[in-house]
């Protein structure tokens, strides 16, 4: 009689204080069901469940479990009490006695399940749960370090059932069947030890989906999101394979939590799969870094893909990797950041070592570039040699796919070609030029085997930095500027004095052989200002990567955003 009545209340009733105050009146020995307290005055907690179609769950197993609970190595009976739902999807249970609990339920089909955390009960006193859902479980898999040795260690949430064990040396955990929602605690620890190690808090679990917990030995997480929608970058579609710049300030990142060298930073995708990045710069006591990470696929479109940044761990070991990140496979042959330092080399990024060799007394100068440093040249016998490149992966076809794209500062106009980046004269180059009457301009050519010179150009402009970007795809050609399309229909005009050569080497900074040009002398074309994140790519980049590449390299990043 006392359970209908408290189950009539429940439904009817206008208030709950009139439920608790006739419970109290009309309840002098202990309320309760199966694996409930048998002392009076024992806590009542009370509620109902739902089906994810919104109808009443009936017979769901309801578990109400101390929040102390240890699933491994504590007894069922001292900590947890058992009980079910009605047909009407109502359950009741008598607490042990005050204290704080958690509340699990799994649904009689499908293995549907929810989890509620921060009960609090007292005794003489009956607890009324809001109307609750059970969803579909998801699961978590927690990466152990390399080389770990925990045989005998569990992963578990406290005051839950969720557990397992390590099943072997430096293995993952996997744990099924896990409540959707927030787990607010996740714990490792040694089967014959009371001592627990949080290895994460907080940790969000998705119907269907599988949440990855790793370097938990990291003291700190950032979460960053790549926004492509109109708010961000404004690409469109996917873009695979994509070196994302994240630089850090002391805006967004506190440089002494992390080591001086930056060597314990670590990346993942949303989905926890590890990503490679190369560290181009790091300085800690002027609180600037500029980091690069390659991401499988840059969605197009999507205000919400995301990655996640790791540090905070004194014991990691350097893996920044620069031959990971610009992989040749994925079309990169030669990437010249120029953060050496000042020097005679400009080291390539990629596994071909095609190293600069800057050969002159007077070398270019260091400053401070788009992505860490840049070169400065001074237009009189700077640049650089890019040795034993004539007959390389970087003599594109003359028909070929390939790319070029370059940060590129000028200092100052005048009516002279200038260098950026070429394989000689008479195969390809990217320049500016003040000889045209459209002057002054930015330059993309290439001389065809039967000597007609093909080239895409459009107005230059001094003393801000552009991102140039020349793309050939078979007989197509065409030129960007800060990721726009602003040529592509070559101007083309026949060669009396010159065919196509295809035996000198790369250079950066000038022409390697002085060009001999009737009417005028172009000589060496010095280039004079300066130059950052020279690239050479045997693919034909899509618009897309080309406009990416502008909106996450620029000075206001409207790729990255830092949650």
């Amino acid at each position: 009689m006392k359970l209908f009545i408290m189950k009539w209340l429940l439904r009817y009733s206008t208030g709950w204080a009139t439920i608790i105050l006739l419970l109290c009146a009309c309840t002098n020995s202990p309320l309760s069901t199966d694996g409930g307290g048998t002392r009076g005055g024992n806590p009542v907690v009370m509620g109902a469940i739902a089906e994810p179609d919104g109808s009443r769950a009936r017979n769901a197993r309801v578990l109400l479990i101390a929040q102390d609970y240890n699933p491994l190595i504590d007894t069922l009976k001292r900590y947890i009490t058992i009980g079910s739902t009605d047909s009407l999807g109502d359950f009741l249970i008598t607490a042990p006695d005050t204290g704080w609990y958690n509340l699990e339920a799994t649904g009689s089909d499908n293995g549907e399940r929810l989890i509620r955390f921060k009960i609090k009960t007292v005794r003489d006193s009956v607890i009324i749960l809001p109307l609750d859902t059970l969803h579909k479980p998801g699961s978590v898999k927690v990466v152990l370090p390399k080389g770990s040795s925990l045989i005998d260690a569990y992963v578990y949430v406290p005051g839950t059932t969720i557990v397992n064990r390590v099943a072997g040396v430096g293995d993952t955990i996997n744990i099924d069947s896990v409540p959707a929602g927030v787990l607010p605690v996740l714990c490792l620890s040694e089967k014959n030890s009371t001592e627990k190690i949080v290895i994460s808090q907080n940790v969000s679990v998705v119907s269907n989906d599988t949440t990855v917990v790793q370097n938990w030995e990291w003291g700190y997480k950032k979460q960053i999101i790549l926004n492509t929608s109109v708010t961000g970058a404004g690409t469109k579609e996917d873009v695979y394979d994509f070196p994302v710049l994240v630089k850090l300030t002391s805006d967004n990142f506190d440089f002494s939590e992390a080591q001086n060298s930056g060597k314990d930073i670590r990346f993942t995708s949303s989905h926890g799969v590890p990503l490679s990045h190369e560290i181009e710069s790091w300085d800690a006591v002027n609180r600037s870094a500029a980091v690069w990470v390659r991401v499988d696929t840059v969605y197009g479109n999507n205000g919400s893909q995301s990655i996640t940044m790791y540090w905070g761990n004194p014991n990691a070991e350097d893996i920044s990797n620069s031959t990971s990140v610009f992989d040749t496979a994925s079309g990169y042959q030669g990437v010249w950041h120029f953060s050496d330092g000042a020097g005679s080399m400009a080291h390539d990024a990629t596994v071909n070592n095609y190293t600069g060799i800057s050969p002159d007394t007077e070398r270019p100068l260091v400053a401070q570039g788009v992505a860490g440093e840049c070169r400065v040249f001074n237009g009189i016998n700077n640049y650089f040699h890019i040795s034993n490149t004539a007959n390389s992966k970087l003599n594109f076809p003359e028909n070929g796919n390939f790319t070029i794209s370059v940060w590129v500062l000028i200092d100052g106009f005048d009516t002279l070609p200038h260098v950026v980046v070429a394989k000689g004269y008479e195969q390809f180059f990217l320049r500016y030029t003040g000889v045209s009457s459209k002057s002054p301009l930015w330059e993309f050519a290439q001389l065809s085997q039967n000597g007609n010179w093909q080239a895409c150009s459009t107005s230059a402009k001094q003393k801000q930095w552009t991102l140039v970007t020349g793309v050939r795809q078979g007989s197509k050609q065409s030129l960007y500027c800060n990721g726009v399309l602003v040529d592509s229909a070559p101007d083309i005009f026949a060669s009396a004095n010159f065919v196509r050569n295809t035996t000198s080497d790369v250079s950066i900074g000038k022409y390697l052989k002085a060009v001999d040009v009737p009417d005028y002398k172009d000589g060496y074309c010095f280039f004079k200002g300066s130059i950052d994140e020279v690239r050479m790519i045997n693919t034909a980049k899509s618009s897309d990567w080309v406009l990416l590449c502008f909106m996450n390299q620029r000075v206001d990043d409207r790729l990255v955003v830092f949650k």
